[in-house]
C-alpha cells in the first residue's frame, strides 16, 4: 500500500534538506548521463518527477532555511523505539529457532509475519502477537535465554512504541503548513532517490564509481543539521558528459 501524506511528511522530516538537495543533484545528473543504462530499470519519467521535486524543495528551502523539521525527533523517539522493538523481536525469534528446531509446526508460528521494515503498525502487531506466543511457550524458550525479564519487555516495548508513534502523529498535525509541504516533497523525493539507488546497484554492478554516486550515505550522516541558519545551497551540478559508445 502506498504511503499516505502523513507518512511521507514523517519520512521527509528525517533528512537534512540541504543534503537531500546535494544528493538529489548528483543522482539526477547520473541518471541523465546514463539514461540508456537505466531506462528499463528507472524510467525517464521518474527522473523528471524527481528533478521537479528537487526544484520545489530548493525553492522552499530558499525561503525557509530553518525548516528542516517542525518537531524534535529527540522528543518523539519513534526511530529509537522501532530499533528497540526489532531487537527484541529478533532475539525472541532466534531463541525460538533453537527451541523448536525439531518441532517446525511450532517454530513456523514464530515466522508467520512478513517483512516489517520501519512500519509502526506492522511492528506493533508483531510485538503483540510474538509476546503472546512467547508467553505460551516460555518453558521451552527459557533454555535459550528468554527469561521472565525478557518476556516482560515485549508489552513494555509495545506500549512505548505506541506512545511515541501517537506523539509523533500529534506533532506532525501541528507542523506549520510550509514545513509540512517541504517535508512532504522531501518524503516523495527520498523514496525516488532510494529506488534510483536500488536500480543503480543492478545497472552498474560492474561500475562501482557510478553506482556509488547514487548511494544515499550522505542522507544518513548524523550530527548538527546542515539546514539551520545556512544559506540555500548552490545550484545542482550539471550533468556529466554522456558516456561514449
Amino acid at each position: 500500500m502506498a504511503n499516505g501524506e502523513q507518512e511521507l511528511v514523517v519520512i521527509g522530516s528525517r533528512f537534512s534538506t540541504q543534503r537531500m538537495i546535494e544528493q538529489g543533484g548528483v543522482s539526477v545528473a547520473v541518471a541523465r548521463a546514463h539514461a540508456k543504462d537505466l531506462a528499463d530499470k528507472f524510467p525517464p519519467a521518474k527522473v523528471d518527477e524527481l528533478e521537479k521535486l528537487l526544484e520545489e524543495i530548493r525553492a522552499a528551502f530558499g525561503t525557509q532555511a530553518n525548516a528542516k523539521e517542525a518537531f524534535s525527533t529527540g522528543n518523539v523517539p519513534v526511530n529509537q523505539r522501532i530499533d528497540e522493538a526489532k531487537r527484541w523481536i529478533s532475539e525472541v525469534m532466534s531463541a525460538a529457532d533453537n527451541a523448536f528446531e525439531e518441532e517446525p509446526e511450532i517454530g513456523d508460528q514464530f515466522h508467520k509475519a512478513g517483512k516489517l521494515g520501519r512500519s509502526v503498525p506492522k511492528i506493533t502487531g508483531r510485538l503483540q502477537g510474538l509476546a503472546a506466543l512467547a508467553q505460551r511457550h516460555k518453558a521451552a524458550l527459557a533454555a535459550w535465554g528468554v527469561n521472565d525479564a525478557l518476556l516482560a519487555q515485549g508489552p513494555q516495548l509495545l506500549a512505548a512504541l505506541s506512545a511515541a508513534d501517537a506523539a509523533q502523529e500529534l506533532a506532525v498535525r501541528d507542523m506549520p503548513v510550509a514545513t509540512r509541504q517541504l517535508n512532504l516533497r522531501k518524503g516523495k523525493a527520498f523514496l525516488l532517490l532510494k529506488k534510483l539507488a536500488r536500480s543503480g546497484r543492478t545497472a552498474f554492478r560492474d561500475d562501482a564509481p557510478t553506482r556509488d554516486k547514487l548511494a544515499l550515505d550522505i542522507l544518513k550522516r548524523t550530527g548538527r543539521g546542515a539546514d539551520a541558519g545556512e544559506q540555500a545551497p548552490p545550484a545542482p551540478p550539471s550533468a556529466p558528459p554522456a558516456p561514449t559508445a
